[in-house]
């Protein structure tokens, strides 16, 4: 196809190539909200690195009729307490809970091999390139997988779990008693009953250039309770982690491409999700909800309300990925799955006992630790 790579640094972007970039991740073959432009950008800004990034585009053509086919976001790590060697790693900032490339769908397997050419002839510089959370199992991964073997670059993997997902099949008001049983139905039955007395309790969808600053401001709020609050990790605990994210999160709403959903009473919101939209997919980002109310299972009843509507209002969305933990009460609602994992691309092959070694020693200690 000639298929050419272009190296980039951040400062070198123009308003043409985030454009382009736009456009290719609404067409990749994997979609991935935490690899748009809307959030890498203002997580680049927010969250300094203490290397320069590199952007990875894999373009078709020449000049001006060039055609972007991948995208990746590079940074070179020294050392790291898993890989203690020079590599390059994929790009994740702190709230990225998805790593990956971005490939164009009708051409993955060709862009797939122009990344695979260029670990292989960057070698000098790393031993490998470490990707973290990135789809298992997926076409993406295979067609990576298939190009690493012609090149003689294995993949090391040092970690994986699984990942609960919601797919529109399992959504509905139907599809609750598959899920709960008649024992906690009759509990949330009871607790919105319970929340109704209380004031007049109602839930909405607010999406994309409807969300307006009263939502964002509403959801900071509530994440920011508790104990995110007494140990400093919700978002506005931190003044940079608040301007990335409403940087970020206005970007996605202007494009079209982000939701809350919202349960409130009186008018008052006492529970919220925060959600992103890439291609076909969703995101769930964070949740939030009042602690005075904690009793009642707010984001429960919140995500409940957001299944039995979810055709309603997201008819083209395949799936959304919950970017929760395995063990996350999500888990109980959301009874689908993908795998996520990490791990690292050989390509100097003078390491690889090394970092099989250090791999090995890993699954020992994680075993006897278990």
């Amino acid at each position: 196809m000639g298929l050419a790579i272009h190296v980039l640094e951040f400062n070198e972007l123009t308003a043409h190539h985030i454009k382009r970039w736009c456009e290719l991740e609404q067409r990749s073959i994997e979609q991935n909200a935490y690899l748009s432009p809307y959030f890498i950008l203002p997580a680049l800004k927010h969250f300094p690195l203490r290397g320069k990034p590199i952007f990875v585009f894999v373009q078709k053509g020449t000049n001006n009729a060039t055609e972007l086919m991948g995208v990746g976001v590079f940074v070179c790590s020294p050392r790291t307490i898993k890989l203690p060697v020079p590599h390059l790693k994929i790009y994740k900032c702190p709230y990225a809970y998805l790593t990956g490339l971005l490939v164009d769908r009708q051409h993955c397997k060709e862009t797939a091999n122009a990344f695979l050419s260029f670990f292989h002839d960057s070698r000098v510089d790393w031993c490998g390139v470490e990707f973290v959370n990135r789809r298992k199992e997926s076409e993406l991964a295979s067609q990576l997988d298939i190009a690493a073997s012609e090149f003689e670059i294995c993949w090391i993997e040092y970690e994986s779990q699984r990942r609960p997902i919601l797919l529109p099949e399992r959504t509905g008001d139907a599809n609750m008693k598959a899920v709960l049983s008649n024992k906690r139905r009759k509990i949330l039955r009871q607790n919105l009953r319970r929340l109704n007395e209380l004031g007049k309790v109602e839930w909405r969808v607010v999406v994309g250039q409807e969300i307006e600053t009263t939502s964002i401001n509403a959801f900071l709020e509530l994440e920011h309770m508790g104990w995110k609050k007494d140990k400093s990790c919700s978002v506005l605990s931190h003044a940079n982690h608040e301007a990335f994210f409403r940087e970020m999160i206005n970007g996605f709403a202007q494009a079209d491409r982000a939701f809350f959903t919202e349960l409130s009473m009186n008018g008052k919101v006492i529970a919220s999700t925060c959600n992103l939209i890439s291609g076909g997919a969703g995101f769930a980002f964070k949740i939030g909800w009042d602690e005075s109310f904690s009793k009642f299972g707010l984001g429960i009843l919140n995500e409940l309300e957001f299944m039995k509507h979810f055709r309603e209002h997201f008819p083209n969305i395949q799936y959304v990925d919950s970017g929760a933990e395995e063990d996350s009460f999500i888990e109980k609602l959301w009874t689908d799955h993908i795998f996520i994992a990490s791990g690292i691309y050989v390509s100097n092959q003078a390491m690889k006992p090394l970092i099989q070694g250090l791999n090995f020693m890993r699954k020992v200690k994680r075993r006897f630790l278990n």
